[in-house]
């Protein structure tokens, strides 16, 4: 009997334990990359499933079990595992998000009272920074962060890319900003902005000088510059841009608009001012028609600067509230686009991106393909092929988790569990690996 038990012991221990530190993930939750003097890593926020049950009926399999988290920092130039942290279970003792990264810091909230906020070197992964260090600031001190449910962290902890400093809330719902070099803190009049789930691809996108760009048809999509047709027909299975989601530059789009709009404010008031500096009766002298045609239309001038003033000023005021709605594509260069399409039509189709750039006589002319054959064009059928069954039999993996983004000239794709690296300038895969 004792036989038996261990037997079965041993079985279901072997069959469905993962090693959290080598094993593949079966999820991946965030993503950013990280470029500094460290050198450039992308960081991500992996689960590795542990089944404590598996069972199939009727051609279904019914899976119970929890989540391992850990934090993977990979050599962008390379792809190699540059560092890996077991950051445990999650939910209500050890959740965790990585909020964002400042030169040779990686920002991260953890419930875990022996890390709470927290900053880790991008390169190693090892706590550089941790909540002693950071309370010896003065203004740290006094402060007490709220007691955030483990699923709703993204609520109270977040990032401002816009100014590059991490933000915390305190238990009495006040927002602060965290100075990344001396921790200092700075209450600040906003609420933080929570992330929504990222759309990758979409079919049409907005070109500098207003125009836009469609990617339109029937099974094969060709491109159109406003309701022209492209001359060189380019056409592309099922294509899709590839969207920029990077809040690092978005915050840097949003802080240049921000200055631009300040800037604006500040001259339509000085041109105001010294109008009516000099001009102390004017709207009578106007209405009563005893001014000459140049002095009118200096009037009306003004007349419109204060109407755009006020327009500016409450632009100005609402600023933050605003999100950046435009869909800008992602690309390395003005003037080019990626395009995302399948190789054929099929339930196997694989992954071809192309690098297509805009020509001023608003032809389009394709830089390069790459073919990415160990990727599914549609990822659920990464799962319903079976292509991943032998490796994941001890799991439950997810497939539907994507991301893209470019720096240092190469595009890095995650989709289905994989990364890849592609040189912008040639298409050349560089590398690829299992995550």
């Amino acid at each position: 009997m004792f036989f038996t038990t261990l037997s079965i012991a041993l079985f279901f221990t072997s069959c469905f334990h993962k090693d959290v530190m080598t094993d593949r993930a079966d999820d991946i939750i965030s993503s950013l990359i990280y470029k500094g003097k460290e050198g450039n890593f992308i960081i991500c926020k992996e689960a590795v499933f542990q089944a404590t049950s598996k069972s199939s009926n009727g051609g279904f399999t019914r899976i119970s079990g929890r989540n391992d988290y850990r934090i993977s920092s990979y050599d962008l130039a390379t792809g190699k595992l540059s560092a890996r942290i077991n950051m445990k279970s999650g939910m209500e003792d050890e959740e965790f998000i990585i909020m964002g990264a400042t030169e040779g810091k990686i920002w991260m909230y953890s419930i875990n009272k022996d890390l709470g906020l927290h900053c880790r070197d991008p390169k190693t992964l090892e706590v550089i920074t941790g909540p002693k260090k950071l309370v010896e600031a003065s203004t740290m001190k006094v402060i007490t962060l709220a007691p955030a449910p483990w699923s709703e962290l993204d609520r109270y902890f977040a990032f401002d890319w816009e100014n590059n400093t991490p933000l915390i809330t305190d238990a009495q719902g006040y927002v602060y900003a965290i100075n990344p070099d001396n921790f200092s803190a700075e209450k600040k009049d906003k609420k933080l902005e929570i992330g929504f789930s990222k759309e990758w691809f979409n079919t049409s996108c907005g070109l500098n000088d207003g125009r836009s760009l469609y990617l339109k048809g029937d099974n094969r999509n060709t491109i159109e510059i406003g309701n022209a047709e492209d001359k060189s027909k380019l056409s592309f299975l099922f294509g899709k841009f590839i969207i920029d989601n990077s809040d690092a530059r978005a915050g840097i789009i949003k802080k240049k608009r921000l200055e631009e709009l300040q800037k604006r404010v500040k001259r339509l008031e000085d041109s105001i001012k010294a109008y009516e500096s000099g001009h102390k009766d004017n709207d009578e002298e106007y209405f009563r028609g005893n001014m000459s045609r140049a002095e009118e239309d200096r009037y009306e001038q003004n007349s419109k600067n204060k109407s755009a003033f006020e327009m500016a000023k409450m632009d100005l005021e609402h600023f933050n509230s605003f999100g950046m709605d435009e869909k800008n594509m992602l690309s390395n260069e003005p003037n080019t686009f990626l395009v995302y399409y399948a190789n054929s039509i099929s339930d196997t189709a694989r992954v071809i991106i192309s690098k297509v750039k805009f020509n001023a006589d608003s032809s389009c002319t394709q830089i390069w393909e790459c073919h990415l054959n160990n990727f599914f064009f549609d990822p659920d059928k990464a799962s319903s092929k079976g292509a991943f069954e032998t490796v994941f039999s001890k799991g439950d993996p997810q497939f539907r988790y994507q991301w893209f983004d470019v720096e240092d000239n190469k595009l890095i794709m995650i989709s289905q569990l994989q990364m890849a690296c592609i040189d912008m300038g040639t298409g050349k895969v560089l590398w690829e690996i299992n995550i």
